[in-house]
């Protein structure tokens, strides 16, 4: 028989009884002997399943207890830690029959005790008092989130808060937090472990040193500090604030590459990857929120390394999952540096294969039309009576990428999330946590460059090629994408099937609201994909304007 008694005094017996023994550092992390305790663990290092313990551990301790975990990653990353507390529990004989009720984001036990986990936003925060908090990627939270977290201890005697995260830019409630406990702070404690590989603890037998090894190779050195050192980056000459980041965030939903679907079109980037690197893929689509000039980020696809980059019918590789996807791509920006080259013409000949409802064949003959022909041909398009053509041609545009290419793709990037207009899901920490990790840099030169040249930024990399880069006839880059969100540029306003209104919303950090499963529309058309199995009807594709050059492409 369990020692019930002594598993209700030891964090240490509570683990051993459940099977999950902690290591002798782990459970002194997580005695949590402050107020608030910040911890800066590497990767692999058992986070997760330490959280997971210690509030099974709390809520199994005493009736009417409550936890709450925030997750900075959203939704997924919540539900993702409530299933490692649901999977130690239901596995337990002990705890198994203490649960009595479970439902998405609340496991309950028999003592009325429960642990509620919930994706980071004000709204889902507010109001509750509980006895222990913890906020899990805690790097990726803003201060003004922290701010309304924080005051969900404060009614209840001997509560706990919990900051868990990785290293990312010197700033922000975490760093601020973990500096104070560092130097001495009463009430926050502190505590920086690393991979066992560069000076970790050799008691965390889990860990492989080859695969540590592998993961930092394929890293850049400023990446394989935050992620395995627990190293601050300086964000001094960060490109991105963290303020920035903060306010385009919100805990939207979408879709992976597999389930990415029409009518409405995307615009996507890709990043090729062979033995270190991977390849990525990234889509921005259009939201269809009346009033605004809105664009998110739709799909953030990255490969395993090694991924073979072609394949077979029954073994398909990068080039067939992305033409064989049920995505609509209005258009589609590969790199073409190294054996991007290669890789990008053979996607272009799968596109081509594509049916046309999908934007395969060849695009027709166009010219260009002067200002006033463009302007009329804009007047046609958005006429009610208009007939409609379902089929569509695929622009394909492989890009060399430059250093000048690159400056103007980063500088156009940050211009559109300074004015809060392509907006990032908190699901994407990993875009996310890249994008707070880019660094401008002189070169001897004088030059600006990105920090992000050795290929290892690879969600940054594609999300800056999705917004389509284009050079004009005197060389000058441009991107589609800043084009169509310019205030000043002509698209159609989204026609909402009824009921869109009724639909979830979330808020980003900068206030703008949106459904939390989006209605996305084409770029620069009517055609619209409402979320599946929200009961809005789907809306036919609109007249494709022909005729007119949007940007130099490949044919």
């Amino acid at each position: 028989m369990p020692d019930l008694a002594a598993a209700r005094e030891s964090l240490p017996a509570f683990a051993a009884m459940l099977g999950h023994p902690l290591s002798d550092w782990q459970a002194a992390d997580l005695e949590l002997d402050a107020p608030i305790t910040c911890l800066l663990w590497g990767r692999q290092l058992g986070k997760s399943r330490g959280l997971a313990l210690r509030a099974l551990w709390r809520a199994f301790g005493a009736p009417g207890r409550r936890v709450l975990v925030v997750s900075g990653s959203g939704e997924l990353g919540a539900r993702r830690l409530l299933g490692e507390v649901r999977s130690i529990a239901t596995a337990s004989e002990t705890l198994a029959g203490s649960i009595t009720d479970e439902q998405g984001q609340l496991l309950t036990l028999t003592n009325r005790s429960e642990i509620r986990s919930v994706a980071a936003s004000e709204p889902s925060i507010r109001g509750w008092q509980v006895d222990e908090l913890y906020l899990d990627e805690a790097q990726l939270l803003s201060e003004s989130l922290l701010a309304a977290a924080l005051p969900t201890v404060s009614a209840r005697e001997g509560a706990r808060v919990v900051l868990a995260g990785t290293a990312s830019a010197a700033s922000g409630g975490f760093y601020d937090l973990f500096r104070r406990g560092e130097t001495g702070d009463e009430h926050v404690r502190s505590s920086r472990r690393v991979s066992r590989l560069v000076g970790g603890p050799d008691h965390a037998p889990w860990q492989q040193p080859s695969m540590i090894e592998a993961q930092m190779a394929a890293m850049s050195p400023l990446r394989a500090d935050a992620e395995h050192r627990c190293v601050w980056a300086s964000d001094a000459d960060a490109l991105f604030s963290r303020a920035s980041i903060a306010a385009v965030t919100a805990d939207f939903e979408i879709a992976d590459l597999e389930n990415l679907r029409g009518p409405a079109r995307v615009l996507a980037g890709v990043d090729w990857g062979a033995v270190r690197d991977r390849s990525v893929l990234v889509a921005v689509g259009r939201l269809a929120v009346p009033g605004e000039r809105l664009f998110g980020v739709a799909c953030a696809k990255r490969w395993p390394a090694g991924a073979p980059l072609t394949g077979t019918a029954q073994s398909p590789g990068v080039v067939e999952q992305i033409a064989g996807s049920r995505a609509h791509f209005d258009t589609i920006t590969m790199e073409r540096n190294g054996l991007g080259e290669g890789c990008s013409q053979l996607l272009v000949s799968r596109l081509r294969e594509r049916p046309p409802a999908a934007g395969g064949g060849n695009p027709p003959r166009r010219k260009i039309l002067d200002e006033s022909e463009f302007a009329a041909a804009l007047e046609r398009r958005h006429e009610p009576s208009a007939p409609v053509a379902r089929s569509f041609v695929t622009r394909k545009n492989p890009v060399f990428v430059t250093a000048e290419a690159k400056a103007a793709i980063y500088s156009s990037l940050r211009l559109l999330i300074d004015q809060q207009r392509l907006l990032i899901p908190a699901s994407a920490g990993e875009l996310i946590r890249e994008l707070m990790l880019l660094k401008v840099d002189l070169s001897p030169s004088g030059a600006e460059r990105i920090e992000a040249s050795s290929g290892t930024d690879d969600l940054c990399d594609a999300l800056g090629l999705a917004q389509a880069p284009f050079p004009d006839r005197r060389g000058r880059w441009h991107t589609m994408l800043a084009n169509l969100a310019d205030p000043s540029s002509r698209l159609p306003e989204p026609r909402l099937p009824v009921g869109a209104e009724d639909l979830p919303t979330v808020t980003t950090g900068g206030g703008l609201s949106l459904p939390r499963r989006p209605i996305w529309q084409s770029p620069a058309g009517r055609e619209l994909t409402v979320p599946p199995g929200s009961g809005l009807p789907e809306q036919p594709s609109a007249l494709r304007l022909k005729g007119v050059i949007s940007i130099p492409t490949h044919r």
